[in-house]
């Protein structure tokens, strides 16, 4: 597992990076264009491609998107299912319920490493042998690891947006002066930590796929 590697792919490309930080934030165009773009980053961190892939081909993009998305539906729809079923149970249902949310989510991304590596939806339906993908180890442990480190730094980057913008706001009830220079600075300091927060999220999904595609080829 190659972590250095997964953190530096972002930035092979800053122009790639950049195009796709705006498709994220335009809305509809997201929706048809990103999910087929990740996918695209996991098929070519398979086959040892470690610069962050471009754009080009777009109507191929929309159609992967779609694609993730019927499968996303189709396993929400049969977690949901599992997930009320199991409620049902009494006392020990809280507790499956938790451990079959916990191997739905190797599973589901075991399905949709599958899809970006054949394109098939049906393949990425195979649950046998996507249980047989989710259940090795090096799979397991590059999930769990790429889970954590993403974690820690959104969580950073979001705990130090709201210092950012509660600050001002405390420093103003503080000292009795809550005037609109304050407030200003306190919705100023908000955006901009937002927009980092946005960029540093997009960066480690891109992390994190690269890093979970690698360990399931």
């Amino acid at each position: 597992m190659d972590i250095g590697t997964a953190i530096k792919r972002p930035f092979t490309n800053i122009t790639n990076l950049i195009i796709g930080l705006i498709v994220m934030i335009i809305p509809i165009i997201n929706i048809l264009v990103l999910p087929g773009y990740l996918l695209r980053v996991a098929k070519t961190a398979m086959t040892g491609d470690d610069k962050l892939p471009g754009f080009s081909d777009i109507g191929g993009l929309v159609v992967s998107s779609i694609k993730a998305i019927v499968v996303g539906v189709i396993y929400l729809i049969i977690l949901t299912i599992i997930m009320s079923i199991l409620a049902l149970i009494p006392v020990i249902g809280g507790i499956l319920a938790l451990i079959a949310y916990i191997i739905a989510i190797f599973v589901i991304l075991a399905g949709f490493m599958t899809l970006a590596d054949t394109g098939s939806i049906g393949d990425a339906l195979a649950f046998k042998a996507l249980f047989g993908k989710a259940k090795k180890g090096d799979f397991i442990i590059a999930v769990i690891v790429g889970y954590i480190i993403m974690a820690i730094v959104v969580g950073i980057i979001g705990l130090g947006a709201i210092i950012a913008t509660a600050g001002p706001v405390a420093m103003g009830l503080l000292t009795g002066v809550l005037d609109a220079t304050t407030i200003i600075t306190m919705v100023g300091a908000g955006m901009l930590g937002f927009a980092v927060l946005i960029i540093v999220a997009y960066i480690m999904e891109i992390f994190f796929i690269t890093v979970v595609a690698k360990a399931y080829k």
